[in-house]
């Protein structure tokens, strides 16, 4: 049986929560070991998706599907996944 779609995403938001500086609580500060692990994990789960992944040198992780008709504008959405100290997932 397939999951339903949110609990796919709720399965894979428990997934990136592991990645984490301090034992028992959620942290991942911006370019700690934690913070770049999560970033491998995400451009993994973009390139399982079929995308072009790449990570630039200050922790950027861009997904990149090609459209079906090249030269035409992209559209962009953003987030990021560090956080604060001791954050929920």
């Amino acid at each position: 049986m397939t999951a339903a779609p949110g609990e796919a995403l709720l399965a894979r938001l428990d997934d990136l929560a592991r990645f984490t500086d301090e034992p028992g609580a959620l942290t991942r500060l911006y370019l700690s070991p934690a913070h770049k692990a999560a970033t491998r994990q995400v451009a993994a789960w973009m390139e399982e998706a079929g995308m072009a992944a790449a990570v630039d040198p200050v922790g950027n992780v861009a997904g990149r599907y090609e459209g079906e008709r090249p030269g035409l504008p992209a559209v962009l959405l953003g987030s990021h996944i560090d956080t604060v100290r001791n954050a929920g997932r």
